[in-house]
């Protein structure tokens, strides 16, 4: 039951994120620069680390026992999520992909969501992976989305990586997320987060 409360919280999460990406200042980049994954930063905290693109803010984490999550606006309104669950599941990716999608699509004056497909589960260099393609209308102008999926357990422990990007993004966003995907490490997340 963890993981629905902790996919509605993402959810509700990457439609806030979404929400103020769309009305951020600078030229549509929600505040963030342009992208350069050249440079990178280190995120390290609870269980997990990696590297990420420097030009990439971090907008949210947090790390309690048993869960964390840290969530990233990456250039041009696009969003990385990186979600540890200190335990196994036995809920397939495709159920957890269908909730986020679900509790993600939060509709205001202005913006809308049109259709949602997912496409098949395949296994991505050690993740399983799926990908969910949409289309969000913000005062008129239709945008297609993408949203990767990504999962693998590891020690007993499922981590699960969202990246969200507009379909027609510049190749660096994409290549900022591999660098997460890459380079990310895990430690025993069963003790209690330290803060």
């Amino acid at each position: 039951m963890l993981i629905i409360k902790s996919t509605v919280l993402l959810g509700a999460i990457m439609a806030l994120g979404f929400l103020s990406a769309c009305n951020g200042s600078g030229g549509g980049d929600g505040g963030v620069g342009k992208a350069n994954i050249a440079a990178t930063s280190s995120y390290s905290k609870g269980a997990l680390s990696f590297d990420y693109p420097k030009s990439w803010k971090l907008d949210e984490d947090f790390a309690m026992e048993r869960y964390q999550m840290a969530m990233f606006d990456a250039p041009e309104d696009n969003v990385c999520i990186v979600q540890l669950q200190g335990f196994e599941s036995d809920e397939s990716l495709l159920d957890i992909a269908q909730e986020f999608a679900k509790e993600a699509k939060v509709e205001s004056p202005g913006l809308k969501f049109s259709h949602s497909e997912f496409g098949d589960p395949y296994e991505h260099e050690g993740f399983e992976r799926i990908d969910e393609g949409f289309g969000v209308k913000l005062v008129g102008i239709e945008t297609a989305m993408v949203r990767s999926y990504r999962s693998k357990v590891i020690d007993g422990q499922r981590l699960i990586l969202i990246f969200q990007y507009d379909d027609e993004a510049p190749e660096e966003i994409v290549e900022g997320f591999e660098t997460v995907r890459k380079s990310i490490k895990v430690t025993d997340n069963k003790k209690p987060a330290q803060e």
